[in-house]
C-alpha cells in the first residue's frame, strides 16, 4: 500500500506542485497552464518526463476527462450522477474500473471488479484542495493521481456553479 499527498495553490488561474509520498519527497510534479476553456494537465515524474496528460473534453453535458499516459494508453473518464453520490465510469470497460464517493464529504473509493483497490480523500477546512490517495494496488499510482486531477476539477466545477 501507498500514500501519496497533494496540496494545491488556493488560486488556480495556473497551478504547479508536487505529490508527495509519506517522507514528504516529491514523486510526480503536476503543471496546469490557463486556459480559455477545458482543462490540460500535465503530469510529470520526480526527474520532470512528462507520464500523463489530463484533458477535459469541452462539450458535454456531464464531465468527460482523457488521460493519456506515456506508455500509449488512454483511459476516458466519464461522471454520472446520483443523488448525494458521485459515480465515474472508467473506460475502457474491460478494466473494471470504476469510482463512488460522497459529493459532501469529498471521499471516494475506487474499485476494480468490486473490490476496493484504494482511496481519494479531499480534506476539509484546510487552506487549498488537500487530496490524501491511500493506493492499495499500488500498479495504479500514476492513474490515481490523474484521476485525483479530474475529480478535484469535478468538485470544483460544481462549487463555482453552485450546486
Amino acid at each position: 500500500m501507498k500514500n501519496l499527498f497533494i496540496k494545491q495553490k488556493v488560486f488556480k488561474i495556473t497551478d504547479h506542485y508536487p505529490v508527495l509520498d509519506e517522507s514528504g519527497n516529491a514523486v510526480y510534479h503536476v503543471d496546469q497552464d490557463f486556459q480559455l476553456l477545458g482543462l490540460s494537465v500535465v503530469i510529470s515524474d520526480k526527474d520532470g518526463k512528462p507520464v500523463c496528460k489530463v484533458d477535459r473534453k469541452i462539450l458535454s453535458f456531464l464531465p468527460v476527462f482523457y488521460l493519456s499516459f506515456h506508455t500509449g494508453e488512454e483511459i476516458v473518464m466519464k461522471s454520472r450522477f446520483t443523488f448525494l453520490r458521485q459515480k465515474i465510469d472508467i473506460e475502457p470497460y474491460e478494466l473494471g474500473i470504476y469510482i463512488e464517493g460522497n459529493i459532501i464529504d469529498h471521499k471516494f473509493a475506487v474499485y476494480k471488479g468490486g473490490r476496493i483497490i484504494g482511496r481519494i480523500d479531499r480534506e476539509l477546512l484546510v487552506w487549498g484542495d488537500t487530496y490524501h490517495l491511500e493506493i492499495i494496488e499500488e500498479e495504479y499510482e500514476l492513474l490515481f493521481v490523474g484521476m485525483v486531477i479530474a475529480i478535484d476539477h469535478i468538485i470544483d466545477a460544481r462549487q463555482s456553479s453552485g450546486n
